[in-house]
């Protein structure tokens, strides 16, 4: 699992899908999650402007799994 750095309260999982690598567009995300490919602390996820926060953690079948760190905390 990678840590990945934001320095805001919130980031939405689409702009956090884009800085993973996991897509190259917010239109990708809708199919990600219509196809039940993302989970959120366990859970299938599949609204791509869920706000995520520092500790949330999230996974991308066949891509990898990250975790939300809020710069500073």
């Amino acid at each position: 699992m990678q840590n990945i750095t934001i320095d805001t309260d919130t980031i939405p999982l689409c702009q956090f899908l884009k800085i993973t690598g996991s897509i190259d567009s917010g239109g990708q995300a809708r199919f990600l999650l219509k196809d039940r490919q993302v989970s959120l602390n366990g859970n299938i996820e599949t609204a791509k402007r869920r706000q995520l926060k520092d500790g949330d953690i999230i996974e991308v079948k066949g891509k990898g799994s990250w975790r939300v760190v809020k710069q500073g905390a």
